[in-house]
């Protein structure tokens, strides 16, 4: 019996995306932020997993239940935080897609759901996200509250 343990995974595992990813651009774009309100608005991105579908499940003749299955899509929402406001966090919107592929990807802002096809499309939606009168609004008064 050989006790050398044999190294399966590729060289190339974790190879890192020549396309920037949402992940990377929202984060980026929360540093801006920040620096944009002299630290009185700040934005975090968090991220999960996201349910997709429910199980159907019954416990021995019990009564039946269902649980979401996770793991297949990863959802980022980005959540503007007021520190001055004892941390008042306000969800602006989000953006999902599948594990495996970042895009197409779902962008999700007030009532509407857009479908982002490359990094260009999403980077396009975010601009007019973070021009909208009513986002400018809301970093405004949370800018002044702040102070």
């Amino acid at each position: 019996m050989s006790t050398k343990k044999t190294d399966l995974w590729p060289d190339d595992i974790g190879a890192p995306s020549e396309q920037p990813l949402p992940l990377s651009i929202l984060r980026e774009q929360a540093r801006i932020l920040g620096k944009k309100t002299g630290g009185a608005v700040e934005a975090e991105v968090r991220s999960e997993a996201e349910p997709q579908v429910e199980i159907d499940f019954m416990i021995s003749a019990g009564p039946r239940f269902k649980l979401p299955e996770f793991g297949r899509n990863l959802l980022h929402r980005f959540i503007l935080k007021a520190p001055g406001l004892s941390d008042y966090r306000y969800l602006l919107f989000s953006v999902s897609h599948e594990l495996k592929r970042p895009y197409p990807a779902e962008l999700r802002h007030d009532a509407h759901v857009f479908k982002v096809g490359s990094d260009e499309e999403l980077t396009s939606r975010l601009r007019e996200i973070f021009a909208a009168q009513s986002t400018k609004q809301i970093v405004a008064s949370l800018v002044a509250q702040s102070r």
